[in-house]
């Protein structure tokens, strides 16, 4: 007898980093991309979750301080994603403004998403659809005055379909931006 078994709901996920600097500063300077790729590692340490499986959440840093690492476990029989977000300062910069994005993506579609005008990650807010086994992003972008981005680049896939993962924004550099693909139809077919 055929049988096949179906893993609704994953997502692949890359994210945007960028140097920062003044624009001042940048006139005349090029910038080394040092990044080695993203490290990828077992969940052994214990992380404060910001939201439950199947349940929606809204996370922002502090004042002054964007996003520099994300981490996110995904559960099969849940389907779906627990998230845990570090920040860190944002130096010599104090941000002119910040607004949360509307939603950037349907349920089933992908996210693609870079914060416009200079701005940089400070923010992320999601909810599941349990019918779907899908999320919907919305994002949390602040603007410095006078600051600049350069050498941006999106990192490789930071995690597998059902796959944990844990990327951390290489010294010097911001995060600006998401993109993450989602998968209904990602199955494994035993042969009778």
């Amino acid at each position: 007898m055929a049988f096949s078994i179906v893993f609704h709901g994953v997502r692949l996920s890359r994210l945007c980093s960028c140097c920062r600097g003044l624009v001042g500063e940048l006139i005349g300077k090029r910038a080394a991309n040092n990044m080695n790729g993203p490290l990828l590692h077992l969940l052994v340490c214990v992380y404060s979750w910001v939201n439950d499986y199947d349940h929606p959440f809204t996370f922002t840093c502090p004042q002054h301080q964007s996003i520099q690492r994300v981490v996110s476990h995904h559960d099969n029989h849940k389907e779906d994603r627990v998230f845990d977000f570090t920040c860190s300062n944002y130096e010599d910069s104090k941000f002119d403004s910040c607004y949360w994005t509307e939603y950037v993506n349907d349920f089933d579609q992908p996210v693609i998403f870079q914060c416009p005008h200079g701005g940089v990650l400070n923010g992320v807010s999601s909810y599941h659809d349990n019918h779907r086994e899908d999320r919907r992003f919305r994002f949390y972008c602040c603007e410095s005055p006078g600051n600049c981005l350069f050498n941006c680049y999106y990192s490789g896939l930071v995690n597998q379909y059902d796959g944990d993962l844990d990327y951390r924004v290489p010294d010097g550099h911001v995060m600006r931006g998401w993109t993450s693909v989602h998968d209904n139809h990602h199955e494994y077919v035993c042969p009778e």
